[in-house]
């Protein structure tokens, strides 16, 4: 079976039209047999086989068939620390790449990168490394931005550690009149 979302970098991908026909999830209905085209991992048509276009038809590869499964949207990922043996607190080029490109093989197509609670220095590396990463090719699963996680917020240079964030949030919100309180 081929897979939208390879594990092979975009620049070693080609311009190929792809099929795959097989059950498909679609936003509001499961196709028992539905097709999906795509090319250079993009989809450029999802739904039942009578539908297809004939220009998509004429230019693709030949169809594969998975014997079971389902087939699905990729997976968006808003919370996932590494992967691979990797860690995003220890950003660089090839743990970003070693990182994204064992997601993709599980079915993710994006994510956020995930720190953890740490001093500035290590954040501020992972933001930076994962910037420069997202203005490159991003060849794997897509690093959407960074979560930076952990129960705290930073005023005056002390961070203090928030036991009811929703509270203190809207308390700020309202205290300052503003309305784009990160936390």
């Amino acid at each position: 079976m081929t897979e939208v979302n390879s594990h092979e970098p975009r620049s070693q991908r080609d311009e190929n039209i792809s099929l795959l026909r097989g059950k498909l999830l679609l936003a509001d209905e499961i196709l028992e047999d539905g097709v999906l085209a795509w090319r250079d991992g993009k989809i450029i048509y999802a739904g039942i086989p009578e539908g297809l276009p004939e220009q998509i038809r004429s230019e693709a590869l030949p169809l594969s068939v998975p014997e079971r499964g389902l087939i699905v949207p990729g997976f968006i990922d808003i919370h996932v620390h590494g992967g691979n043996g990797e860690d995003f607190m220890d950003a660089s080029p090839e743990v970003l790449d070693k990182i994204t490109s064992f997601h993709s093989t599980q079915g993710t197509t994006a994510m956020l990168a995930t720190s953890m609670t740490a001093p500035k220095e290590r954040l501020d590396n992972v933001l930076a490394e994962v910037n420069r990463y997202r203005s490159g090719e991003m060849p794997y699963a897509q690093l959407e931005g960074v979560h930076l996680e952990g129960p705290f917020l930073v005023r005056n240079g002390l961070v203090r550690k928030i036991r009811n964030i929703s509270y203190c949030l809207m308390y700020l919100g309202s205290k300052h009149g503003r309305s784009n309180i990160l936390a």
